[in-house]
C-alpha cells in the first residue's frame, strides 16, 4: 500500500513539474520574442531572467551561483557551457547579475525565422572553419 502511494506521489509531483516547465517554456518564449519587436535585446535579457527565476522558485529548484572572490563583474567574461542538458542556458541566464549574450555558429544565421531572432537578440556569429574570424568574433564579445 505505501509503494503503491509513494509512486502515485511521485507522478503527480512529475505531472506538476512537467507541466510547469512547459507553460513557462512557452510563456518565456513566446514573451521573448514579441519584446524582441518592440524593445532591446537588454529589456528582453531582464524579463526572461525574471520569468526563469520565478520558473524555478515554482518547480522548487534552488539555483546558486559561486563566483571566485577576484571576479569582477563590470568585466566582460566568455562562458562556455557544455550543453550536456538544456538547462544550462536558463540558468546561467537566470544566476548572471549581468547582460548576457551568445556566440553562435554563423551559419544559424542564414535560418528564416530563427536567424532573425538571434540577430535582433544580439548573438555573434562565430566562423567555425575559419579560425582568424572566429578570434575576432571572442574579440568583439
Amino acid at each position: 500500500m505505501i509503494i503503491f502511494f509513494k509512486k502515485t506521489g511521485l507522478f503527480f509531483v512529475s505531472l506538476y513539474l512537467w507541466t510547469v516547465l512547459f507553460l513557462m517554456a512557452f510563456i518565456i518564449l513566446v514573451t521573448g520574442l514579441l519584446l524582441l519587436f518592440v524593445s532591446n535585446a537588454r529589456i528582453v535579457f531582464w524579463t526572461v531572467r525574471a520569468m526563469l527565476r520565478f520558473m524555478f522558485k515554482i518547480m522548487f529548484v534552488k539555483v546558486e551561483a559561486e563566483f571566485p572572490d577576484n571576479f569582477d563583474f563590470n568585466q566582460s567574461y566568455i562562458i562556455m557551457p557544455n550543453h550536456i542538458t538544456f538547462w544550462d542556458i536558463p540558468v546561467i541566464c537566470s544566476v548572471l547579475p549581468n547582460y548576457t549574450f551568445g556566440i553562435e555558429a554563423e551559419s544559424h544565421f542564414s535560418w528564416p525565422i530563427y536567424g532573425f531572432f538571434i540577430k535582433k537578440y544580439g548573438t555573434l556569429p562565430i566562423n567555425r572553419k575559419n579560425i582568424l574570424a572566429s578570434f575576432r568574433t571572442f574579440e568583439t564579445a
